[in-house]
């Protein structure tokens, strides 16, 4: 059919269901991906000879495919292999109404009209949903994933976990928690903390730096002030990771001193 209308490009997924479902619509079940997957691997490598290429649009779990499919997907339809933990997708009803995606459409509704841009809404939506996301529970391996350690994988989609969705902290009451428990001395409090934050930027490192200073562990507090340094994107942040850096290297130089001196 594409050969014969000329279509060059596809996108393609596998049917989702919404967090409240509906009884007439159709989805296709975790349990049954292991049957639908080589399927859907041999309509990839058909449409690779056919010089169509096909595009993956919602994410799929990273053990969607076996590694030897993926394998070859990589090499034959790259974006159909490009996996990844999934993100708001903006939908807006007649009324303005404004929800994360269709999926996700009866949760954490509000007005189109309460944002002043786009930027606004997405930062709206990663903070009340996406960041409270809890890992995935598609299969019993979800436990102990990396994948879903290190949230590259939401286990396709979240209305397959629902019981994950609000499941944790928000990074900012993390960060703050993590902030206060620097600023007491409770590092081993703050390390708990800052284990749940996902955010990879110049001032979760800088927590990292002050946390491990708390225990006197000045190497690893100076890895995460350079971190810290390289990450800056603003000169005000550069300049602490700087000076924290420059007093780190203050007092590894004090400690070894003292440690030549003792008899």
């Amino acid at each position: 059919m594409c050969e014969s209308f000329g279509i060059e490009y596809l996108r393609w997924t596998v049917a989702y269901p919404e967090l409240n479902p509906s009884p007439e619509v159709q989805v296709l079940s975790p349990s049954e991906y292991h049957a639908v997957a080589p399927r859907i691997a041999e309509f990839l490598e058909a449409a690779y000879w056919q010089h169509i290429q096909v595009y993956l649009d919602c994410p799929l779990p990273k053990c969607f495919f076996t590694s030897e499919q993926l394998g070859r997907i990589q090499l034959t339809q790259p974006k159909s292999a490009a996996f990844r933990s999934c993100g708001p997708v903006i939908d807006v009803n007649p009324a303005l109404e404004v929800f994360r995606c269709y999926a996700l459409s009866d949760l954490e509704r509000t007005q189109l009209t309460d944002f002043d841009n786009f930027s606004e809404l997405m930062a709206y939506y990663k903070r009340v949903i996406d960041e409270k996301y809890d890992r995935p529970q598609v299969y019993d391996r979800c436990d102990t994933c990396e994948f879903a350690e290190d949230r590259s994988c939401y286990g396709g989609c979240m209305a397959n976990s629902a019981e994950s969705i609000g499941g944790r902290e928000s990074q900012e009451t993390l960060l703050k928690i993590a902030y206060q428990a620097i600023q007491q001395g409770r590092g081993q409090e703050a390390e708990v903390a800052l284990k749940k934050v996902f955010r990879k930027d110049a001032g979760v490192s800088l927590l990292w730096a002050h946390r491990w200073n708390i225990d006197g562990d000045i190497s690893q507090a100076k890895v995460f002030a350079r971190q810290a340094v390289n990450r800056s994107r603003t000169v005000q942040m550069r300049e602490m990771a700087t000076t924290l850096l420059q007093q780190l290297s203050a007092s590894g130089h004090k400690q070894k001193r003292e440690l030549l001196n003792q008899p």
